[in-house]
């Protein structure tokens, strides 16, 4: 009985010291690229929580084949949370580098009237590693002022390289520039 406890202890040893070590875990976030202010008047802005795809509300990267039709989802390169929030507030921090003095909430939690409005609907947002990464949403702005609406749509491409990290810094320098054309709007 002995001999079966330490044959059983000795290979549980050996297994736990002979097992694989996994690969880690990759995280990643978008930055907010630091550009030019367009304005510098106090405004309100309330800023929605962008509508985007459920399939890219997820902490993996979802990457595209070349030709768009198969989805990759790779287990160990992950965004630091859910896309969709890591996207709200990068979108946010963009408004505040173009519009520095601006007040920014998001209107469903402050209700409080404010200059504008806006809505950002994301259709595709993404491509295959070393190739095109597209950016394909509609904005809408609301100005409370005048009552006047404008919506726009913009697609954006840029080139990706190979890596992951290469993908978040074209998804975060399409989303910067997506954030400057409706920056352009309100700062006229």
């Amino acid at each position: 009985m002995k001999k079966l406890i330490l044959v059983t202890i000795l290979a549980f040893i050996t297994g736990c010291i002979s097992a694989p070590t996994a690969t880690p875990e990759n995280y990643y976030t978008l930055q907010s690229i630091n550009s030019e202010s367009l304005s510098n008047n106090t405004i309100s802005i309330g800023v929605e929580s962008p509508n985007i795809p459920a399939y890219l509300d997820k902490s993996q990267i979802i990457i595209e084949d070349k030709d768009a039709s198969i989805l990759q989802i790779n287990e160990k390169e992950r965004w630091i949370e859910p896309f969709g929030k890591l996207l709200e507030r990068t979108i946010t921090n963009d408004f505040y580098t173009y519009l520095p003095n601006a007040i920014i909430s998001n209107p469903l939690i402050n209700p409080e009237k404010t200059d504008y409005n806006i809505s950002i609907q994301i259709n595709k947002l993404g491509g295959p590693l070393n190739g095109t990464l597209t950016l394909d949403s509609i904005y809408t702005i609301q100005n409370n002022k005048t009552k006047n609406t404008y919506q726009k749509r913009v697609i954006l491409n840029e080139k990706c390289g190979p890596t992951y990290l290469e993908f978040t810094n074209t998804v975060s320098k399409l989303v910067n520039d997506m954030v400057k054309q409706i920056a352009s709007v309100i700062a006229k």
